[in-house]
């Protein structure tokens, strides 16, 4: 049998046309899915709708909503280990890991990401070019990179269980390869790629459809040598989800392109009024009858008269008689309510889209879900969206495990967030507002403490380790107060409810250390404010209650009468003397 027409069982029970037109938009979308309503149009009038007809592209944006919440938590991933060209090509240096100048982070977030959430999976192949020299110094620039399949092009595949994990021991891909004319492309050609793995390596074979054949005794063409790798496994990655999100959302957006294309059509060509006039049959038979030429033949005024049109003129700079009597003519406007109970429709659709999106994400299952991540999942993380990030997670560290394989290094260890939100800060600094209004609710300081908890992570799951997590949730239950605004603790402390150690703990302090010190500062503030007292109360007439000797209140009369101090300029009350 021929290579290029082997297909795994289950290529054929996936949608993925369906699938790529749907997140692609645009006009190919349009071209595809767009319907000709045979009972009510034309063929010419089916094209002229389909030229100015729109792809309801939601289902695009849904998905991207779910990709940059990933792509904003990717600052956080870390990468341990490796071997320096590793390191170097996940920054984005030398090439990037793509050779084309992207770092590890941008080549998961634009290639890899969005077909796994739209296909349902992705290949991503681990290359390298030949090593021309036996010496490692001598091929320094020769490091692995990256580069992806979308899921219509990974045809047919053998997986296996060894040490301990599942790796290919066949795989066909599909690939198109780019020619050339005079130094620029020109075109492509297919080629199929077959890889096995054999115990001196990975043998890699590539073929060449033959078109011309019949039969199944007739092979593809072989193009060029085998080739083995001294690899352990095939280097070649598939991160999956059990289902694409788009399985429930593709037809939905079929119908929704569909029911804008003709609600656009009626906007254009049908949503004008039209003229409306009584006549009286009996009468218009009459004038027939009497415009009818007699023997055939009549005069020529007679003519115009019995051929005269039906046709009336209408618009803004058209007149119109009417004889006494007769209602007059009038303009009726098309009904508008099948226009609003579509777009109504079309509000409900486009609500259900991303709707059905979150549904998907929130239920999406990866296909190396390990039962210890399935496990914390069960404690409290995002679910679907962690599922996603666990397979993304995945998918990244076993490209550390190829990539160290060819160069006879040390894997990286790579760690990915353990949660993923779509709230906004905005969103989460409202839930935490309404927590903290919840923490006096119950009289129980059991139910205070965990609703802190809770607060503390609304504000800080997005931007903070596990570990920090966990020191704050254990300072939390250590704590022998429960937490309040430090205007409700100066009240009760005020109030006599609290005492000053405790005030002091409550406020983070160490009270038994710091109330001591801070009641002498305070005593002693309160002798020197007490003794500037006594002397302006001296200087008020009370001379017993100053220290100093004399008339304080005599010398600030004398002093604010003198002449030197006076202002040169004239006052309120009159000229200065």
């Amino acid at each position: 049998m021929r290579i290029s027409l082997v297909r795994h069982p289950s290529f054929a029970f996936n949608d993925y046309e369906l699938w790529r037109y749907t997140y692609r938009g645009g006009r190919d979308f349009v071209n595809r899915y767009l319907v000709q309503f045979s009972q009510r149009e034309d063929t010419d009038a089916f094209a002229d709708r389909k030229a100015m007809s729109y792809c309801a592209a939601f289902a695009k944006v849904a998905i991207n909503k779910l990709k940059n919440a990933f792509t904003g938590r990717m600052s956080e991933i870390k990468r341990i280990g490796g071997s320096d060209s590793y390191q170097t090509c996940c920054q984005g240096k030398e090439g990037g890991v793509d050779l084309y100048g992207s770092s590890m982070n941008t080549f998961l977030a634009q290639q890899v990401l969005p077909e796994l959430m739209t296909m349902g999976k992705v290949g991503i192949y681990v290359d390298r070019p030949p090593i021309n020299d036996p010496l490692l110094a001598n091929n320094r620039g020769n490091k692995p990179y990256l580069y992806t399949y979308a899921a219509e092009d990974i045809c047919s595949w053998n997986i296996g269980y060894s040490e301990g994990e599942y790796i290919f021991y066949s795989v066909l891909l599909h690939d198109q390869v780019v020619t050339t004319e005079n130094g620029l492309p020109s075109g492509t050609v297919e080629r199929y790629r077959q890889m096995w793995l054999a115990p001196d390596g990975v043998h890699v074979q590539m073929w060449s459809p033959n078109h011309d054949a019949h039969g199944d005794d007739v092979e593809d063409f072989k193009v060029g040598q085998e080739i083995v790798l001294p690899l352990k496994r095939i280097p070649f990655i598939v991160p999956g989800l059990i289902e694409s999100l788009l399985v429930d959302v593709a037809d939905y957006q079929i119908g929704l392109t569909n029911i804008a294309s003709s609600d656009l059509m009626f906007v254009l060509r049908a949503n004008f009024p039209f003229y409306v006039e009584q006549f009286d049959p009996s009468a218009e038979a009459t004038f027939q009858r009497m415009a009818q030429p007699v023997g055939g033949t009549g005069t020529a005024l007679e003519g115009k008269t019995g051929s005269a049109s039906k046709d009336i003129p209408v618009g803004v700079h058209q007149g119109r008689r009417v004889p006494k009597g007769v209602l007059m003519p009038e303009f009726i406007a098309p009904q508008t309510e099948p226009l609003i109970a579509s777009m109504k429709k079309q509000e409900q659709m486009k609500a259900e889209i991303f709707e059905l999106i979150d549904i998907a994400a929130s239920n999406s299952v990866g296909m190396h879900a390990s039962a210890e991540s399935k496990a914390m999942d069960n404690q409290g993380l995002e679910g679907g969206m962690t599922n996603i990030g666990n397979e993304l997670q995945w998918a990244d560290q076993e490209i550390a495990k190829v990539w160290a394989m060819y160069e006879a290094a040390e894997p990286a260890t790579v760690i990915y967030p353990t949660k993923y939100s779509l709230k906004t800060d905005e969103q989460r600094q409202k839930e935490a507002e309404n927590l903290d209004g919840l923490k006096t609710s119950v009289s129980s300081i059991t139910y205070a403490k965990c609703i802190q908890k809770r607060l503390a992570h609304t504000l800080l799951d997005e931007s903070e380790t596990p570990e920090t997590l966990q020191k704050i949730e254990n300072e939390i239950d250590s704590a022998e107060y429960t937490a309040s605004t430090p205007e409700d603790i100066a009240k009760d402390l005020e109030g006599g409810l609290v005492s000053a150690v405790t005030a002091s703990k409550a406020r983070g302090y160490n009270g038994e250390k710091e109330v001591p010190i801070a009641q002498r500062e305070h005593a002693e503030r309160l002798a020197v404010i007490a003794e500037s007292q006594a002397a302006a109360s001296a200087a008020r007439g009370v001379p017993d209650g100053s220290p100093v000797q004399g008339d304080p209140a005599k010398d600030e009369k004398t002093l604010s009468q003198s002449k030197a101090i006076k202002p040169a300029t004239k006052t309120t009350r009159g000229p200065n003397k």
